[in-house]
């Protein structure tokens, strides 16, 4: 069996119901993994997809089909898990030798990732998966970010959060880990970057645009699949017929499924999101993923 298939986005860009509607249709017969580059994917695993305070992620049973792995093997493959340090920078090998041990499984294989966006031409090299990368208007996705970053843990660590923003934010969803990738990816960053100020923003702006024009360039055109997040409010059957077509297998997104909703376009986070773009020299970077997305219906602010 292989690793047939791979839903990759950036964080809070609708990959999680992806995977679930790719799992629902599934039925049993594919093994749907969440999150393998997850640093605490050992801890989930042991705690049957609870934290270390009981939360279960998304309210859903994420991480189940690692336990429908035989114990031995699972404990192998997470021997290879290459990002347990949470540094979100591994060596080629190191990825490689992580997603073999998935791709010799005795199961088809489905991954769901939002950590591949730089490493996406060596998995598909490896695996020849058939991969999707979903990319969401970054204003919305940074809204959601600093959301789920002040209340996802409670009241009392969110005020804590809050008072500490301005110089810890920019480590919320591991943003700080990626502009650090993005610098050895995108060397005409490195200076800038040396002297961004410690805010969430400014990080991830750099981050974001970096991940998607990175995972855009190694798939678009014919070496895979790009969508955008807001096709599923403005025409969820239509993607679900490109799905179903690209994966080769059924994939149900039904009209009831989606609850349209406005987009966040705010004009002046626009304008700071510009702003950075130019800042980081990212205007080519930025213009390549709007054009890709706009290929599909899709039009920002």
């Amino acid at each position: 069996m292989a690793v047939k298939w791979i839903i990759n986005g950036y964080f809070r860009s609708g990959t999680t119901f992806l995977w679930e509607r790719f799992r629902s249709a599934a039925d049993g017969n594919v093994l749907c993994l969440y999150e393998p580059l997850h640093p605490d994917l050992p801890g989930f695993i042991e705690n049957r997809g609870r934290d270390e305070s009981g939360r279960r992620l998304h309210q859903l049973e994420l991480w189940s089909d690692y336990l429908r792995i035989q114990p031995a093997r699972l404990k192998r493959i997470l021997s290879c898990h290459p990002n347990l340090s949470a540094r979100c920078c591994w060596r080629n090998e190191e990825l490689a030798a992580y997603f073999r041990e998935f791709h010799t499984l005795d199961k088809d294989v489905m991954i769901q990732c939002n950590r591949l966006h730089f490493d996406i031409q060596c998995v598909a090299e490896l695996t020849g998966a058939r991969i999707v990368h979903v990319v969401r208007n970054p204003v919305e996705v940074f809204h959601s970010i600093r959301h789920v970053y002040f209340t996802v843990r409670g009241p009392c660590r969110g005020l804590v959060r809050r008072i500490a923003y301005p110089f810890r934010g920019k480590y919320a969803f591991e943003t700080a880990a990626w502009v650090n990738r993005a610098r050895s990816e995108f060397s005409h960053t490195f200076t800038e970057a040396e002297t961004c100020r410690p805010g969430l923003f400014p990080a991830f702006v750099l981050a974001w645009v970096s991940a998607n024009y990175a995972a855009v360039q190694s798939l678009f055109p014919g070496r895979g699949m790009v969508c955008a997040y807001e096709e599923l409010f403005l025409q969820p059957l239509r993607l679900a017929g490109d799905f179903q077509t690209f994966f080769g297998v059924p994939f149900p997104i039904e009209q009831d499924d989606v609850n349209p909703r406005d987009a966040i376009n705010n004009d002046k986070v626009w304008k700071q999101f510009n702003k950075w773009v130019k800042h980081w020299g990212l205007e080519m970077e930025w213009s390549r993923i709007r054009e890709v997305v706009e290929s599909r219906g899709v039009r920002w602010k």
